[in-house]
């Protein structure tokens, strides 16, 4: 059954990556809150954090954080985010996920203690069919995750990257994304009380 899961997950992202590849996305974008969907994505990754012995940590605004986006497509971003965040550690899993709002931009940051990436590799692992050779680590896929991330936040004007990463302690992935000019975060939290 799991086998069977995997080659579904597997196909799924290669017919993703497919379509990405010949036309740009045509996602349903609408304002949302962007602290809803890490919110997700957090409650998602927290039972495997738990069988792992993870510890997770989430520092977020109070206040709303509208951005313009899929929220669908834009969980699958975060899930796999934190899904590599979980797999990529030799040792007890620990995960800081931090969110910030500047006048322009939202930066997300998924930091772990994992086995890091070597200094050559920070951009290839966002390449199409491209994995980090660790032998210490082996786990199933064939390296779409990151590139299709990559694919959906470049579409909503965003950037995803390393932002550091040392073999042995850890990386910090950021993912940045243009805050909604059209709903103010005062006028978001009206909404959601209302």
């Amino acid at each position: 059954m799991a086998k069977t899961r995997e080659l579904e997950r597997i196909v799924r992202d290669l017919m993703t990556a497919s379509r990405l590849e010949i036309l740009p996305p045509r996602l349903e974008r609408e304002v949302i809150d962007l602290r809803e969907v890490i919110d997700g994505a957090v409650e998602r990754a927290r039972p495997r954090a738990d069988l792992l012995g993870a510890e997770l940590t989430v520092d977020r605004p109070d206040d709303p954080v509208p951005v313009v986006a899929d929220p669908e497509s834009l969980g699958r971003v975060l899930d796999d985010l934190l899904n590599n965040a979980l797999t990529y550690t030799i040792r007890p899993p620990r995960l800081w996920i931090g969110m910030s709002a500047g006048s322009r931009r939202a930066i997300v940051r998924v930091e772990d203690n994992g086995v890091g990436i070597s200094f050559e590799e920070r951009e290839r692992v966002f390449d199409r069919l491209y994995r980090v050779a660790d032998p210490q680590i082996v786990v199933p896929g064939i390296g779409l995750g990151l590139y299709i991330s990559r694919q959906l936040v470049e579409s909503y004007g965003g950037t995803l990257a390393v932002e550091s990463s040392t073999p042995g302690v850890g990386s910090i992935f950021a993912l940045t994304l243009p805050l909604s000019r059209t709903v103010s975060a005062a006028e978001l939290r009206e909404a959601e009380a209302g």
